[in-house]
């Protein structure tokens, strides 16, 4: 009986755990979109030109393909990479 609680109590925990991970994963992803939409919307201004907006735009591209990567999927049925 000992057994299945303590199963049962590393479930729950390891379901928190992938939940709090997600959560994480998708705070992450929204804030590069946010990132990428301000260089867009700078760029848009004409603060900088289109190779210096590729520069800054790049190595978020690179942090989304790690993010997204559809290997892994969260608790909540949201597709992200790790």
């Amino acid at each position: 009986m000992r057994s299945f609680f303590l199963h049962t109590a590393q479930s729950a925990a390891n379901h928190q755990e992938e939940i709090s991970d997600t959560a994480l994963l998708k705070k992450e992803i929204g804030a590069l979109h946010e990132e990428e939409g301000r260089y867009a919307r700078a760029y848009g201004a004409g603060l900088f030109n289109m190779e210096k907006l590729q520069e800054l735009v790049t190595p978020i591209k690179a942090r989304f393909a790690l993010l997204e990567k559809p290997d892994r999927q969260g608790a909540d049925g949201y597709r992200v990479r790790r």
